[in-house]
């Protein structure tokens, strides 16, 4: 009975152990810098981690503060985990027109990454409804080579764009692939009674875009997470003057989505947030999500990530990344586990927000690396369970 037991504590001992990366740390530089290359304002993040090991960091270089203003699409890498970065590459040369909102996802059965983004024309009338050029449209490119080259962009809006929406917008964020490896990316519209959010999905690797399921009225700028048991969450921007996030559900792979209800746990601003898997049983000991955004009701300030180990039902642990002005966020998972965040941020208390002049360097994009245990002020230890699919 004894040396049975013994043997079985042995064998749990085999097959769980401390995974890398679990000692306390946290790091934080500064990646884009508005003014660079010319661009007036550089600004919101999506960053995805491939199967290479190679962080793509990916952002709007625009012509002055304004959205839908004159924007390319740029893009750095960093083969180090973030410790240093490449020059700056501009992805899609849009201007005069506005290429916004780049929303990557990579497949992970033939390797090749997506990123996805809308193109607003010179001049943008949101008025203006259809799948024509004079208003918003969507776009593609996609690398096979980890990023190092992409192809030219590739029109979709047929398959992605209903012909009575305006204005149509991608994350800001990062993408999916579920583990039926459905490619999901989460996407708003602005229909005559307010804006939805929404995702479209490819279940051929890409080939072929469809849209799924919208909710709303008066959300948008998701994210979406699958859940353990398959479902997925979609967390929105809310315009329903809670001073929070809502979310939704859906069973059936995103075609269909539950009512927006408001998530008080998650206080914020009218503002871009983000939602991402860090560890799922049996690969790892406990289930956990990551949310970031900035933790406040009216300003957008205080930049924070928060941590749940019940699939978002609650938030117990959180740690303040930045206490001054911060804003749009992306959360993304390092090969090593540990966990990074490209964001917002300024040398200001709070990012002006009336519509005066603001100057190129008002706002610039930092990089936060940590563990588990640096955000769980040591309370949490990342232990990785060997023979199961990671």
């Amino acid at each position: 009975m004894k040396r049975g037991f013994l043997s079985a504590l042995s064998l749990f001992l085999g097959a769980c152990c401390p995974a890398s990366g679990s000692e306390m740390f946290f790091t934080q530089q500064n990646v884009f810098l508005s003014g660079e290359e010319g661009y007036n304002t550089l600004r919101v993040p999506s960053i995805l981690m491939t199967k290479e090991g190679t962080l793509l960091a990916f952002c709007e270089g625009r012509s002055s503060w304004r959205d839908k203003i004159q924007t390319d699409l740029v893009m750095k890498r960093s083969e180090d985990r973030g410790q240093t970065w490449s020059s700056l590459v501009c992805l899609v040369k849009a201007m005069p027109k506005a290429a916004m909102n780049p929303t990557p996802v990579q497949d992970r059965t033939t390797g090749r990454i997506f990123v996805v983004y809308e193109l607003f024309p010179e001049n943008y009338d949101s008025s203006v409804r259809g799948l024509g050029q004079d208003s918003a449209t969507d776009w593609i490119i996609y690398s096979d080579d980890d990023g190092k080259t992409w192809t030219d962009p590739i029109e979709i809006t047929s398959m992605t764009k209903k012909t009575e929406w305006g204005t149509i917008a991608h994350g800001p964020g990062v993408g999916i692939q579920t583990q039926s490896g459905r490619l999901m990316i989460p996407s708003n519209c602005g229909a005559e009674d307010g804006s939805y959010a929404y995702v479209i999905y490819s279940d051929d690797h890409g080939k072929t875009w469809q849209i799924g399921g919208q909710t709303g009225p008066h959300m948008d700028e998701a994210q979406v997470v699958e859940l353990a048991g398959g479902d997925l969450m979609m967390n929105m921007r809310s315009y329903r003057k809670q001073g929070c996030r809502a979310i939704a559900f859906s069973s059936d792979g995103g075609l269909t989505w539950t009512e927006p209800a408001d998530e008080p746990q998650l206080p914020c601003p009218v503002c871009q947030a983000s939602i991402l898997r860090y560890t799922h049983v049996p690969a790892f000991s406990k289930n956990r999500l990551l949310f970031s955004n900035p933790a406040d009701v009216s300003k957008r300030i205080n930049l924070t990530v928060r941590l749940s180990y019940d699939e978002g039902k609650t938030w117990p642990i959180s740690r303040r990344i930045c206490s001054r002005a911060s804003g749009y966020s992306c959360l993304v998972v390092l090969d090593d586990r540990t966990i990074g965040v490209l964001y917002e941020t300024s040398t200001d208390a709070t990012f002006t927000r009336d519509r005066g002049t603001r100057p190129a360097g008002w706002m610039n994009l930092a990089f936060a690396r940590f563990t588990l245990e640096w955000l769980t002020e040591g309370r949490d230890r990342l232990v990785r369970c060997s023979g199961a699919d990671q």
